[in-house]
């Protein structure tokens, strides 16, 4: 049987929770950053995603 994320990072050493834990609280501060900087730009999610060739809904979804 197939084991959740939360079952496997609860399996891992603290250390390495911590350093997990750590990773995810950076990725999740880089994304606020981002939706706020396009925010400061006064760029919408569509506009954005036509500047970058990509659909609006991948920047709606990093966003």
């Amino acid at each position: 049987m197939a084991r959740t994320l939360n079952e496997v990072i609860k399996s891992l050493p603290k250390a390495r929770r911590t350093k997990v834990n750590a990773r995810a609280a950076k990725l999740i501060a880089e994304e606020a950053s981002l939706q706020n900087l396009r925010k400061a730009f006064g760029l919408t999610q569509v506009s954005n995603a036509k500047k970058l060739k990509i659909l609006e809904s991948t920047i709606s979804r990093d966003d």
